[in-house]
């Protein structure tokens, strides 16, 4: 049921009389603190201007002897607003008892309706009042009248946990299974909303235990998503089919009892008869869902009742897979001792063992890796290693972690790329650091003939050249278009880099295949007069100048 809450009409029922409740006192700085959150509620909510007329605000703020008073004066007791909201709604919604007869005897209709076509019962349902309820009923109130959007008066008390007006709306002869405009029965309203008391009454009543919306979303499918345990096996009690799909994405009630951690209520759908090997449209199945969290009583039992712990689900990945991304260790280590495939990739070449780098679980690594995870498996984006992936998602421990291996550490992505170049272009100067010191290759170049140090010096920061200049990088080596560290750092403008390759011995005057200096570069990006001064004071030249021996 879509609330109805934001409307122009409520906005004068509910959310002034909420900006009301609680002020205890009706002064003037009260007043002027109410009418300015009124306003806020207003706009957050986009609804246009509707102001209460005087005899409507001082029963919005509780003023009842402005109220008597001003009807004793000849009020009139069907004034509305411009949303067509009276005075006799606003009385049944605060369950003002003996006004609302008052207004009734006065000749104000109980079957006025405001702009959303909201009777003064739906009101009463609304506000829970339930004398009041019974009272309006006596008094010839439709029990089934219906809003705008289809709404009757037992929606409205579902939709609002009200139990004791939906059994007097139930008493009274209300339809109990009417439709809104988004198809939801009162029982599915209750369910979803985990009002188990209001939804086991409904039970009780008759209602339609297999009702469905037109996207195939059942009842069972509500409390399994609200969580009730006692709505789910009152529903499974009365034939509810436990094994109903939705039309997309293909859910059956046991996903969105895992999906929403309601392992009590998967419990109970197992027991009833549903289905462990359920797929979405997407393939994911109840054992991908809930590897995804450490409920390792969920996934054994699945797994007892012959869920295929291999299945693909999204994108191919595998209840391990899933695990190992969420950390879930015990999981993993559960899957792991089913038989679950440790080296599985997904479409885009992820094993269970990236996913634990990729997402810094060691612990989940470091099982992968005893249960025979490969460590050269390759990743699709990049092409990358899980070493790579540590370094590109910046995971130091779980870098570490691997360093503790017998990997490749100059293992080569897309474009020949090494976990050096990538730890350098993005600046990770501690990264390097620790693969330097296992041994990686300092001077290696890409298909660009870059070297990690050309990848560093485009950092706007020194310390990553500093750290390949220490252990051992080349400090004029060119890469295919000619360009030495010193030119990329004069071009991206880092004047420590600069100072610093200078100071190891950079050859300043170096043209690249462009004709170009480090100085002709500066002064090009125009970076500020800083740099283009420091290289002239190193003795910089254009190539211009060098070519005339200037």
């Amino acid at each position: 049921m879509k609330t109805r809450y934001s409307l122009p009409a409520l906005i004068l029922s509910l959310s002034i009389t909420q900006a009301w409740a609680g002020m205890g006192s009706t002064t003037p700085a009260d007043t002027d603190a109410a009418k300015k959150q009124i306003e806020l509620i207003r706009k957050e909510q986009g609804a246009p201007e509707i102001k209460a007329t005087p005899i409507l605000e001082a029963l919005i703020r509780n003023d009842m002897a402005t109220v008597n008073k001003m009807l004793e004066a000849g009020g009139d007791p069907n004034e509305t607003n411009a949303a067509g909201l009276s005075l006799l709604m606003i009385a049944a919604h605060k369950g003002e008892t003996g006004l609302v007869d008052r207004l009734i005897k006065m000749g104000a209709s109980i079957s006025a309706r405001d702009s959303a076509e909201r009777t003064v019962l739906m009101f009463a349902s609304i506000g829970g009042h339930d004398n009041l309820v019974k009272h309006l009923v006596k008094l010839g109130a439709d029990i089934n009248a219906a809003d705008d959007e289809e709404n009757t008066p037992l929606h409205f008390a579902t939709e609002n946990g009200n139990l004791e007006v939906v059994r007097t709306l139930i008493d009274a002869g209300a339809d109990i299974d009417p439709r809104n405009a988004d198809k939801k029965t009162p029982l599915m309203l209750a369910a979803r909303g985990g009002y188990e008391d209001v939804a086991l009454a409904l039970i009780k009543a008759g209602a339609n235990v297999n009702a469905k919306t037109p996207d195939g979303n059942t009842v069972l499918m509500d409390a399994a998503t609200g969580g009730s345990l006692k709505t789910v096996q009152a529903l499974i009690s009365k034939g509810a089919n436990v094994n109903a799909r939705n039309v997309k994405p293909g859910f059956v009630a046991l996903h969105m009892a895992i999906h929403n951690n309601h392992d009590d209520i998967a419990n109970a759908l197992l027991d009833a008869g549903a289905d462990p090997k359920a797929k979405t449209d997407g393939n994911t199945t109840a054992l991908i869902a809930a590897a995804a969290s450490e409920r390792t009583h969920i996934v054994k039992r699945l797994i007892e009742m012959g869920a295929d712990i291999n299945a693909r689900g999204n994108h191919g990945r595998t209840a391990l897979m899933t695990a190992a991304k969420h950390g879930s260790h015990d999981a993993v280590k559960l899957l792991l001792k089913h038989g679950a495939h440790v080296n599985d990739t997904n479409t885009t070449g992820w094993s269970a063992l990236a996913y634990a780098i990729g997402n810094n679980h060691v612990d989940v690594a470091r099982t992968l890796v005893k249960a025979g995870a490969n460590l050269e498996t390759r990743e699709q984006s990049q092409g990358g290693t899980p070493l790579m992936v540590a370094i590109f998602r910046g995971n130091k421990d779980a870098l570490d972690y691997l360093l503790t291996l017998d990997i490749d550490i100059d293992a080569r992505g897309f474009k020949n790329i090494t976990p050096l170049m990538e730890a350098a272009k993005s600046g990770r100067d501690k990264f390097m650091e620790a693969l330097l010191n296992k041994g990686a290759d300092v001077n290696l170049q890409d298909d660009a003939r870059m070297a990690a140090i050309h990848y560093a010096a485009m950092i706007n920061k020194p310390d990553p050249v500093a750290v390949l200049l220490k252990h051992g990088a080349k400090v004029d080596m060119r890469n295919q278009l000619g360009a030495t560290p010193l030119i990329l750092a004069a071009w991206w403008g880092d004047p420590e880099t600069v100072d610093l390759l200078i100071k190891a011995g950079a050859d300043i005057n170096i043209i690249d295949n462009s004709g170009q200096t480090a100085l002709d570069f500066a002064i090009k990006r125009a970076r500020g007069p800083g740099m283009v001064e420091r290289l002239k004071k190193a003795g910089a030249k254009t190539a211009s100048e060098l070519v005339s021996g200037q």
